[in-house]
């Protein structure tokens, strides 16, 4: 017979109530009638989606860990998967199985089959050695934080008496105290011991091995855990020109804590873009609505037609956007559109047309996109279209009723009635008109864009954070360069990219929207008005070492070395027309005094008991119950939407988990993220309106931490914003 054998942690396969499979009853099942049927499964189970999907939903899968980033891998499943293999007749085979270290109980399933013959064998069997020992530590570690170790020992047989315990940490942890303890046991059974370990200033993974000796016994056990910097990254960059034949000399000092800098430079002959802020930016976010998922992938599209990408780079991109294309389909609603957090039941209508474009653009570019659901998404952007009306109160919805055109014009399928009465519409929003002429361009009717557009009044309307479009001035004055770049008008265009590629090296901040947006008009801009023989050619001199580089991309961005002290960086320009550079340099401070501020916001958090009274934090005994409660009020004018809290906890406290028991039940959030150590929850306010955001917390582990400060800000409008000060909390023994 040939034959598979599998060994499966017994744990992992009662999360699913995962059987043993028996090839016998599915190849032996009684056949059905042989008759053809249809069904509506499917578009009644999404009628329901929001709903189900809120029941199921337990969060922080938006940051499943990527391996190539060595992220700490703290449990190591037991799953091990041999065969096929081939037995005779009356044989017996004997399979020696290595196991990672593990206490429990595995269960080994044998799936058989011989011509028409199949079977199926299982059989539970414990894994334990006499002498065993498990270690505890929290699901992360700060920096210059104090913490206790845990380590249980079990002996498992009446021999062993003394048994000698001691740890080793690697170089980003440090042993408090002693580094040896001892237990003994009067007969089978459990001892716990308590080892104290520091961290440093240094940020990485941090391995601790944990042995135990008794006699010829000897049990050993690793752990793994992320060393994290709870301080904000900070990016600063600047921005300078050379001259032909001309140089530029910067004079570098390291940036941020050791080990969380980086240093690179971008040398561009077109307006420059600053691209290792911005696009790094968009990357790194670590908010994940619809509009935020789609501002990352879309962003990246186009990079590699504008500069130069090693291999490496190339295939981390291309990931990138696979990810964000199938991160999609938890947004997508039944209809085709796109909802603006998972598990909602109602569409995002910008997100909707902002997701669509991106999966336009991604198809053309060769990546793949599933066909029932672009065919879904372009369905209902055509009904919406068809059946839109407009509403002169409300100048964001004519916008995006010009997107949505903008969108089916891109894909092949004009609304040419929709576009037509939109065009006829009264006092008709400058915006709109731009996003509009855009459609017409693309609808092969190029001479009714040149009506729309008026060449006099290319400046946008100031304003920031408009409701259902996430826009401002600045993503408006991209949505005209991205126009002016289809209708050839290359001199009007230069003079808004001038501007806009002026706000992208600046400090100013700017949300993912109009990030995402500026990045794409440049790239679209400079890509039309880029010769494909063009090169241009410069003297790189990093650290005394010169260089000489041809390129024939716009754009050349290199990754400078690690250094100490004063870095000098040289450029000469060998070309016959100016550069542009631009220096970023990234990393996280070691200590950030961060004042407490309120603008538009009023934050206030407190700490209380699971009876309702008031609990000192900066000093808790082990094993306390408690639960953090935030308020928010708005202060200001006017409502805020899109408003995100975040509640960093320290490395001793760990986060109860309420949806895992059966859901929190009226909530006041939209949407809410739980990962290892921190809470992110996304709602909107009323003006005046206040509200209250619990989480239950528990202090764990005993030592010295730092909680973060608790901050609420508006994702598309930095004017406001919230958060108190950090401090230093103790878990008591």
């Amino acid at each position: 017979m040939n034959y598979t054998l599998a060994v499966v942690d017994e744990g992992l396969l009662d999360l699913t109530g995962y059987k043993t499979p028996d090839p016998w009853n599915t190849f032996f099942a009684r056949e059905a009638l042989g008759v053809k049927t249809w069904d509506l499964f499917d578009y009644v189970l999404g009628a329901y989606g929001g709903t189900l999907e809120k029941l199921f939903a337990v969060g922080g899968s938006d940051q499943l860990p990527d391996p190539s980033k060595q992220k700490a891998q703290r449990f190591k499943p037991v799953v091990r998967f041999l065969g096929p293999f081939i037995l005779g007749k009356n044989e017996k085979q004997k399979h020696i199985i290595t196991l990672p270290q593990y206490t429990g109980s595995v269960r080994f399933m044998v799936v058989g089959a011989s011509n028409n013959a199949y079977g199926a064998a299982e059989k539970a069997v414990p894994v334990r050695d006499p002498l065993m020992i498990l270690a505890t530590v929290p699901r992360v570690i700060g920096i210059n934080e104090t913490i206790e170790l845990p380590v249980s020992v079990f002996a498992q047989n009446p021999a062993i008496k003394d048994v000698e315990i001691s740890v080793s940490p690697n170089s980003l942890l440090t042993i408090n105290g002693s580094d040896k303890l001892s237990v003994s046991f009067a007969a089978i059974g459990e001892k716990d011991v308590r080892f104290s370990l520091k961290s440093g200033t240094a940020t990485g993974k941090g391995t601790i091995v944990v042995t135990a000796h008794s006699g010829n016994e000897k049990a050993i056990y690793s752990v793994e855990v992320d060393i994290r910097n709870p301080n904000p990254l900070m990016v600063t960059s600047q921005t300078d020109f050379v001259k032909a034949s001309q140089s530029k000399e910067f004079s570098l000092q390291p940036f941020g804590a050791p080990g969380t800098g980086s240093t690179s430079i971008e040398i561009s002959a077109s307006l420059p873009m600053n691209l290792g802020k911005r696009l790094d930016y968009l990357i790194d976010y670590p908010h994940g609505c619809i509009e935020q998922t789609v501002s990352a992938a879309f962003s990246q599209l186009f990079i590699n037609q504008f500069i130069n990408l090693d291999s490496k780079k190339k295939a981390e991109i291309e990931s990138n956007i696979r990810t964000g294309i199938d991160h999609l389909r938890k947004f997508q609603l039944a209809d085709g559109s796109f909802t603006y957090w998972p598990g909602e039941n109602y569409p995002s209508l910008w997100g909707t047309s902002w997701a669509g474009n991106f999966m336009i653009e991604a198809e053309n570019l060769g990546f793949v996109i599933p066909g029932e659901f672009k065919k879904r998404w372009l369905n209902y952007q055509k009904n919406a279209a068809n059946y839109w009306r407009k509403e002169l109160s409300n100048r964001g919805m004519v916008l995006d009723q010009a997107y949505r055109l903008y969108t089916l014009a891109l894909a092949n399928a004009p609304a040419i009635g929709a576009m037509n009465r939109l065009r006829e519409t009264p006092d008709l929003p400058m915006e709109a008109r731009w996003k509009l002429a855009a459609a017409y361009v693309l609808a092969s009717r190029p001479e009714v864009a040149e009506q729309l557009v008026d060449m006099t009044k290319l400046e946008p309307t100031e304003y920031q954070n408009e409701g259902c479009t996430f826009g401002s001035s600045l993503r408006d004055r991209a949505i005209l360069l991205e126009t002016l770049t289809l209708m050839k008008k290359k001199t009007e265009a230069f003079s808004v990219a001038k501007a806009i590629s002026a706000a992208l090296c600046n400090d100013q901040w700017m949300s993912m929207q109009t990030t995402a947006n500026c990045l794409l008009a440049m790239s679209r801009f400079v890509g039309k008005n880029t010769k494909p023989d063009d090169r241009f050619k410069f003297r790189l001199t990093v650290n005394g070492k010169s260089e000489d580089i041809v390129i024939d991309k716009i754009t050349f961005s290199k990754e400078l070395p690690e250094f100490d002290g004063k870095f000098p960086v040289k450029v000469g320009n060998l070309s016959e027309s100016d550069l542009y550079i631009t220096v970023i340099q990234k990393g996280i401070p070691l200590n950030v005094d961060v004042p407490a501020k309120q603008s538009g916001l009023k934050l206030d958090v407190a700490y209380i008991t699971s009876d309702g009274k008031s609990i000192d934090i900066a000093n808790l005994p082990k094993g306390s119950d408690f639960t953090a409660i935030a308020r928010i009020k708005n202060i200001g004018f006017v409502a805020v939407d899109n408003l995100a809290l975040t509640q960093v906890f320290p490395s001793g406290w760990e986060i109860i988990n309420e949806r895992l028991f059966g859901g929190v039940a009226g909530s006041q959030f939209n949407y809410r993220d739980i990962r290892d150590d921190r809470v992110l929850t996304y709602f909107s306010l009323k003006m005046n309106e206040q509200k209250e955001f619990k989480v239950k917390l528990n202090a764990t582990y005993s030592g010295s931490y730092f909680l973060p400060p608790v901050q609420c800000e508006a994702m598309y409008n930095n004017a406001v914003s919230a958060n108190n000060s950090g401090m230093k909390v103790v878990v008591g023994k």
